[in-house]
Parts: structure tokens; C-alpha cells; sequence
């Protein structure tokens, strides 16, 4: 496009701004899109300027050309159709200098001619102009493509063969549900009125067909803030319906509209500097003979769209590998191998890993505490020291909440109990039918980011020095002095009472009994009290030790068990086959606090309804056994889950324990799958879908010939920005899942799992499960040495839909599948583009594989479905080199 002179005098302000030659105009004059103009030239050549966006650094405009006069605002509105040419630029507002041209023709980004870069310039004369137009198209461009998302909370089903006087629409599109902040919220819609307009949209056209439609419709015509106007019908009481006419404007997702901070950027960096995964190298290798290289590639960058606008919750641990999906492994490796032993003394350190997922750098600021003062000296100094640290802790917790006001703290008091409920009720949080409660939960997560995290890591670390194993050490010895007390001793401090307690087989069952700190030197005791959990309002900080003794914990008030609620708490039970029940956020779980409960040996039970056993919402819960046959018990998200901002860890470090986990039973599956229930736990990252990022959830276990049971979405896998993990290092191992299980992820998530070693056995009574990514979502299922069974009937072993990236590998062994063909091909219906499915069953081992697959093959099928089998990925390459890939038929 080459700049003329203009040859009107009708030179408006829009066109000298469009002008980029030096011509210096107000800003003021763009600060609106959908600004259009159309000229013509002296060769009779029409062309329709129209300004998509406007930011201080760059200016989109989209150019049409015709031969033909047109009605332009329509013609504009309508894409332009018919047009000779469409380009859109991207360029510099200050010097027109051109940064990206995208050709809607041919679908390509232009090159500059000569190598030069381009100047952006109007041509011709103006023959018309005006404002309000929204053309289609603008999800073709990348630039686009990181923009906040518009929140329709459109999820509707097809009305037809409605019969009104009040418009002529005869179908419709009637919700089913209502996504509080969204637009049909804000045009007050409700279940049962019927959707018949949204501009420029009528209910008889093609983008009526459904709500999938209509979204990708506005997300490529519209931006956040531009006008909406739509139109609904409503039920009126005495008969017949009303028309009701909304104009409004697009919103965007609370909260969801955020560029990634430094700290995000500077984590992905770091993570990104290891070397790549092998793995990588062979997809490359395979995509370019089959022909996927661009595809490949698309996928990708369809990936980092998702994280190029973020919310405060967003962790950068998950941000890096959701980009790089062949980092999952190396990332989730490093998080685990880093994970101490449990142990009295390693609480800290236990606390301090924490921050490889908040980042607040609070380990490694945190002042060195003065010289312990107890040092062989009597007891009252080990109280004095207790209490010293309960004064510290105070000052850390005053400033983790200082933004909440009193009220502020009081609501989110009461209302953590219905975010938990209205996700059990309904996990997409604007599928919770009670709208009551909905808007309270969205209310409570915009509250919570006045949390902060780096104080609370601060009160963590300070209170875990009670529970350092030279003081403690040197406490038991004191109190050994006088072990038949009851009470040995019984201070009150202004941040709440020190008791520490004899060896008798002691009861703590009344409210006098909620202590700060409570220390018992042995006995088969039963506790009911806040059992070393935080008590908002009446105790910030709560730590409770147990020395010996097979001991009973019991609660039935929820947030107890080392609980941290609006604190800190920390229970450390050093030994005695112990048994746990709880109901709600017990043993070891932190909400807006960190909760610890280590247990230093014996065959324990823990049992819990739901969020128990190492469960993280703005903050952290930590459940850390170090040895025995161990059974964890839970209905429902139990056992490392990360929620919202949290991370949740259970830690079964025992090298030779035989545990069980269960996690399912507490209601039927919502897909309605008979012997199906619903699960959500066992190494889950979770998302309050769609206003909050989901956290990270780890499920550990050392070692020992263990049993897996969850009901959906359970055992290793994420769901809307949550990293979930599920890692057993070691035993001849049973998993039994339904739907969404052994790695898995959905909307927006990485889910990994990796059994490292044993002769292991995979078994989903229903569908998608061992390696499956839905919805721009990355995942990893690793299983290392042994001879393993597998037995899915469908959508597993690499299967990715929706843009999703899943791989799947088994290093090595005789390994036998059972039911659906790997690496099978499935739609993308969602967003378009293509997924990526990877499958490699590496190693010597004579395979049996199902769905007609044969062994020793490497082949590429439809959809981007990549097989190998082979010795090695080495060996896979090798071959690949020389002999053509085999294109599998499906």
C-alpha cells in the first residue's frame, strides 16, 4: 500500500490520525474501536479502513478493497464480503511503522516487501465514515488472540416452535444455568426466559444453533468493553411472554484479565533453560515426515494464548509447563524429588518447599532466629521459648490479614463453608443453581487476593520452630521429669494457653481444651479439641504434639486436625498406630492458612468427607506419614488437592508401606454413569471455573504394593488452571478409576502421573482416563520399569481433544492393553485447530496391544495421533531416518 495525497477537502479528524505521516493529531479521537472509514482513488479503487483496537502501543486496522460502492457500515459488518482484498495491520501509532500484516484471503501473515518495513498510510479520498462497527475476523489474529475473554455465561438448550405476539421469533436459545457478573446476568436474565437476539444476531440464523456457536461468533467480533445489545423473552404470569431489550456491554471474567507478572515470566525462563526432553525431538521428527509440522506448532501457540491474560491466582509452576508441555516432566519431578522426608525436625523444610509454588521468597529472607535461649535450662525456658515464638508468629499473622477488615474476615468466616458446598454441589462455579450462594462465592474470591502469602509463609516457618527436633528433644526431657502429671504445665499467654500433659491416656473433649499449643508425652489419648488448628478470632497460630501412644483424633466440627484457617496450625503425632476422622478441611489442610499434620510412624487410619487429608485454598495443607500400612479414606476431594491459590500435598514417604487411598462414595457421578462417582481428588490442581486459577495438588507415595480407588477426576490430573500430580515411586501397584483418571486434565490444566517402577495394573470401569487432555489442557502419564496391564474401553492412552497435548510413555517391560486402540484420533470442535496425542511404549518387553495395533510399529494417524514402539526414543529416531514413517489408517 503506497500513501497519496488526499484529494478532498473533507479531511476529518479520524482520517488524519489514520494518516501515519508525521502529522501529529490528538489521541483523543481514538479512543474508541470500530471507527471506519471508506475512500477511493483515482483508479476507482474503493478501500474500508476499520480500527479493530487501540493501545498506546500498537494500532489495528483492517482494510477491504473493492471495485464496487458499497452500503459500507453493513458491508463492513457483515466481513466485508466479497472484497478484493482484506488485510489487517498491526502497526505503531507514533510512526505507522507496520508490525504484522494478516492476510484474511489466503489466512497467512505477510511478508514486508524488499525486506523494508512497511508504513501504514490511508489512500484516496473520503467518500463516507462513521462509528459502530464490529466486523468479524479477529480471532484470526494473534495480536487478538491475548485479549481478556468475554464473559457471555451463555449455556443454553435450543427453544423451538415458540408462538409470541411479542417479537416473530419462533426459536430461541433458553439458559440453564447463570454465570454471575456475565451479560445475561447483567441483562438480568433468568432460568426459563428465551434468548432471540444478540446483535448483530437473529434467532433464525446459523449462530443460533447453540451456545458454542454464539461464543465463538463474539469472541470473534467483539472485545471486552465494546457495546452489546441483545434481547430475551420472558414468561409473563398471566400468559403469553414479554420482550425485554438490554443494552449493555461485553464483560470480561472477574478478576481474569491480568498480564503475566515479572515473576511469572522470570519462572518460565528459568524452567525453559533445561535441556529438552527427547521425546520433543521424535514428535518434531514424526510431525515433518507426516506432514504436522505447522499444526504442531499451532497447537502450541494456542496453548500460550491461554496464558497470555491471567488472574493474581495463576502459578507459575503451572504457567510453564500449561506452554511447554514437554516440560511436565522434568518440572513435576523437581517438585517431587524436593519434597523432604518426614520428620520433626523437617516440618520447616516441609514449609519452606511451599514457595517452589507461591514464590514469595519467603524461606530465603527470613531472618535466623537468635541462639535458642532453652539450652539446658529448665522447663519454664522451654515455655518462654514457646511463647516467644507464639509472640513472633502473632506479628507474621497480623500482617498476612492486615487488608481484611473485621467484617471482611467475619464474611469469609462464614462463607468458606458454601464454597465448598457449591462446589460439591455443582464445580463450575456458575453452575451452582443457588445464585445466592454463587454471588457470595464470587465475592469471597475476589476477597482473597488481599491475602498476603508471603507473610503467612513467614508465620509457617516461625511456628514450625516448636516443632524442631533439638527442641523438641530437649522439651521431652523436661517434661520427663514429671511424666506421671497430668498436667505438667498450663500457661496463658495473650496469644492463647500452653498445656503440656503427662503420660497418661488423657481426653481433651471441651472448648477449655482449645489451646494453642498442646504437648502430650505419651498415652492412648483421644483428642476432640482444635486438635492444633487455628481457631479465627481466638487463636492465630495452634500447634499440637503427641510423643507416643496408639491415639485417637476425632472431630466433627469442620477445619480441624493441623488445620490452618485464617492461621497457621501444625499436629505432629511422633509415633503409635493412630486413627483420624474427620469431616470437613481436616488432617493437614489451609484455608487463607497453612495447616500441617505429620505423622512420624505406625499403621494409621485417616478418614474425611471431603477436603481432608492434604487439601490448599489461599494457602497450604500438608498431610506427611512417614512409614506404615496406611489407609486414606475420603468421599470426596481428599488426598492432594490444590484449589484456588493452595497447595496440597499428602506425602506417604514410607519406601515398604502397603497403603490404600479410596476417594469416592458421597454422590453419584454427574455424567450420570451408573457405579460411577463423583471423586475430585488424589493429586488434583483445581480452578473455580471460570473465575479463579486452580492451584497445585501432589499425591506422593514412596513405596510399597499400594491400592488407588477414586471416583472422577481423581488420581493425577488437573481441571481449569490446576497442576495436579499423582507420583508412587515404587511396588507392584492397582489403580481403579471411572471417568477422568491416572492423568488427566480438562478446561485449561496439566495433569501428570508417574509410577516409577513395579508390575502395576490400570483398570477404568468407564472412559477417559491414562493419559488424556481435553480442552487446551497438557498431560503426562509415565510409567517407568515393571510388567503393567491396562484397561480403559475408551478415549485413553494419548488422547488429546479440543487442543489438547497428551503424552504417554511406558519405559520398559511386557506390557499388555486392554480395550481402545492408542493413540486415537478425536475432534476439536471447541476451538478448531488441531490436538496432539503421543503414545511410546519403550523397552525390550514383548508387547500385546489393543484396537489392532501391532508391535515394533511407528505410524502417524489422522487427527495428529503419533505411535512408537520401540526400544528407545533414540532407537525410534534412528529408525525413523531411515526407513519412511508408516501412515496408520483409522
Amino acid at each position: 500500500m503506497t500513501a497519496t495525497t488526499y484529494g478532498s477537502t473533507r479531511v476529518n479528524a479520524f482520517a488524519l490520525v489514520l494518516c501515519c505521516m508525521g502529522v501529529a493529531t490528538a489521541q483523543a479521537e481514538w479512543s474508541r474501536r470500530s471507527q471506519w472509514e471508506a475512500t477511493v482513488d483515482e483508479q476507482g479503487l474503493f478501500r474500508a479502513y476499520c480500527i479493530l483496537l487501540v493501545r498506546p502501543e500498537q494500532r489495528i486496522v483492517t482494510v477491504s478493497s473493492t471495485t464496487e460502492r458499497q452500503d459500507w457500515a453493513e458491508w463492513l459488518l457483515h466481513g466485508s464480503q466479497g472484497a478484493d482484498t482484506r488485510v489487517t495491520w498491526v502497526h505503531a501509532p507514533d510512526d505507522g511503522r507496520t508490525l504484522t500484516r494478516y492476510d484474511h484471503v489466503s489466512g497467512e501473515c505477510l511478508p514486508s516487501l524488499d525486506g523494508e518495513a512497511l508504513t501504514f498510510a490511508k489512500c484516496g479520498r473520503t467518500v463516507a465514515s462513521g462509528e459502530g462497527v464490529y466486523p468479524p475476523g479477529q480471532r484470526l489474529i494473534d495480536e487478538l488472540q491475548t485479549q481478556p475473554k468475554i464473559w457471555t455465561g451463555l449455556y443454553a438448550r435450543r427453544k423451538t416452535e415458540l408462538d409470541t405476539e411479542a417479537c416473530p421469533a419462533t426459536m430461541g436459545l433458553a439458559p440453564y444455568v447463570l454465570g454471575v457478573a456475565s451479560l445475561i446476568d447483567q441483562a438480568e436474565m433468568r432460568v426459563g426466559d428465551v434468548l432471540v437476539k444478540v446483535w448483530p444476531w437473529d434467532y433464525d440464523g446459523a449462530v443460533f444453533n447453540g451456545y458454542l456457536s454464539i461464543g465463538k461468533a463474539v469472541k470473534d467480533r467483539f472485545l471486552v468493553g465494546d457495546p452489546a445489545r441483545i434481547e430475551y423473552l420472558r414468561a409473563l404470569p398471566e400468559g403469553g411472554w414479554e420482550l425485554v431489550k438490554k443494552t449493555l456491554v461485553w464483560p470480561v471474567v472477574p478478576g481474569m484479565d491480568k498480564r503475566p507478572s515479572q515473576t511469572l515470566l522470570q519462572s518460565e525462563k528459568r524452567a525453559l533453560e533445561a535441556q529438552a526432553a527427547p521425546s520433543q525431538a521424535l514428535l518434531g521428527l514424526m510431525a515433518a515426515q507426516a506432514g504436522k509440522t505447522a499444526d504442531n506448532a499451532d497447537l502450541l501457540t494456542r496453548l500460550a494464548r491461554t496464558e497470555a491474560v491471567v488472574d493474581v491466582y495463576r502459578l507459575a509452576c503451572f504457567r510453564t509447563v500449561h506452554k511447554h508441555p514437554f516440560s511436565m516432566h522434568e518440572q513435576a519431578g523437581e517438585l517431587t524429588d524436593t519434597i523432604p522426608q518426614p520428620s520433626p525436625g523437617r516440618v520447616a523444610k516441609q514449609i519452606a518447599w511451599l514457595d517452589r509454588a507461591f514464590l514469595t521468597n519467603a524461606p530465603g529472607t527470613m531472618a535466623q532466629p537468635p541462639a535458642p535461649t532453652y539450652a539446658g535450662r529448665d522447663l519454664d525456658a522451654h515455655l518462654d521459648f514457646i511463647e516467644g515464638v507464639l509472640e513472633d508468629a502473632a506479628q507474621h499473622a497480623e500482617a498476612a490479614f492486615r487488608r481484611f477488615s473485621l467484617d471482611d474476615r467475619r464474611f469469609i468466616e462464614k462463607q468458606a463453608d458454601g464454597l465448598m458446598a457449591g462446589f460439591l454441589s455443582a464445580h463450575m462455579m456458575c453452575f451452582d443453581d443457588d445464585l445466592v450462594r454463587q454471588r457470595a462465592n464470587v465475592k469471597l474470591l475476589s476477597m482473597a487476593k488481599r491475602l498476603d502469602t508471603e507473610a503467612l509463609m513467614r508465620q509457617a516457618l516461625t511456628t514450625a520452630r516448636i516443632v524442631d527436633g533439638t527442641f523438641l528433644a530437649s522439651l521431652k526431657e523436661q517434661m520427663e521429669q514429671t511424666p506421671d502429671a497430668r498436667r505438667i504445665a498450663d500457661r496463658k499467654t495473650p496469644w492463647g494457653r500452653i498445656v503440656l500433659a503427662g503420660r497418661g491416656d488423657d481426653r481433651y473433649i471441651n472448648k477449655k481444651d482449645n489451646v494453642a499449643v498442646l504437648v502430650d508425652l505419651g498415652g492412648d489419648d483421644f483428642y476432640a479439641n482444635n486438635t492444633g488448628s487455628a481457631i479465627p478470632g481466638a487463636l492465630a497460630t495452634a500447634v499440637l504434639i503427641d510423643f507416643a501412644g496408639d491415639d485417637r483424633y476425632e472431630n466433627w466440627h469442620s477445619m480441624r486436625q493441623g488445620c490452618g484457617f485464617f492461621g497457621v496450625g501444625i499436629l505432629v503425632d511422633c509415633g503409635g498406630n493412630d486413627s483420624y476422622v474427620g469431616v470437613r478441611c481436616a488432617q493437614g489442610t489451609g484455608f487463607m492458612g497453612v495447616g500441617v499434620l505429620a505423622d512420624l510412624g505406625g499403621d494409621d487410619i485417616y478418614r474425611g468427607i471431603d477436603h481432608c487429608q492434604g487439601v490448599g485454598q489461599f494457602g497450604a495443607g500438608l498431610l506427611l506419614d512417614d512409614a506404615g500400612d496406611n489407609r486414606y479414606e475420603g468421599r470426596q476431594s481428599c488426598q492432594g488437592v490444590g484449589f484456588t491459590w493452595g497447595v496440597g500435598l499428602l506425602h506417604s514417604a514410607g519406601t515398604d508401606g502397603d497403603d490404600e487411598y479410596f476417594n469416592k462414595g458421597k454422590v453419584g457421578s454427574g455424567y450420570g454413569d451408573l457405579g460411577s462417582f463423583e471423586g475430585w481428588g488424589q493429586g488434583l490442581g483445581c480452578g473455580h471455573r471460570p473465575y479463579a486459577s486452580g492451584g497445585l495438588g501432589v499425591l506422593l507415595d514412596g513405596g510399597g504394593s499400594d491400592r488407588y480407588e477414586g471416583g472422577t477426576f481423581s488420581l493425577g490430573g488437573g481441571y481449569y488452571y490446576g497442576l495436579g500430580i499423582l507420583r508412587d515411586r515404587d511396588g507392584h501397584d492397582r489403580y481403579r478409576g471411572s471417568r477422568y483418571n491416572m492423568g488427566f486434565t480438562a478446561h485449561q490444566a496439566v495433569g501428570v502421573f508417574i509410577d516409577d517402577r513395579g508390575n502395576d495394573h490400570y483398570a477404568t470401569s468407564h472412559f477417559v482416563a491414562m493419559g488424556m487432555a481435553w480442552d487446551e489442557s497438557s498431560t503426562l502419564f509415565l510409567d517407568g520399569e515393571g510388567d503393567d496391564t491396562y484397561v480403559a474401553p475408551g478415549f485413553a492412552f494419548a488422547a488429546g481433544a479440543m487442543n489438547g497435548f497428551a503424552l504417554f510413555e511406558d519405559s520398559a517391560g511386557a506390557d499388555h492393553y486392554v480395550g481402545v486402540r492408542p493413540a486415537s484420533k478425536y475432534g476439536n470442535r471447541y476451538h478448531d485447530g488441531t490436538s496432539v496425542g503421543l503414545f511410546m511404549d519403550l523397552g525390550d518387553g514383548e508387547d500385546v496391544f489393543s484396537g489392532g495395533r501391532q508391535a515394533g510399529e511407528i505410524d502417524a494417524g489422522p487427527e495428529h495421533t503419533f505411535f512408537v514402539d520401540a526400544p528407545t526414543v533414540e532407537a525410534a529416531t534412528e529408525r525413523l531416518k531411515v526407513t519412511p514413517l508408516k501412515k496408520a489408517a483409522q
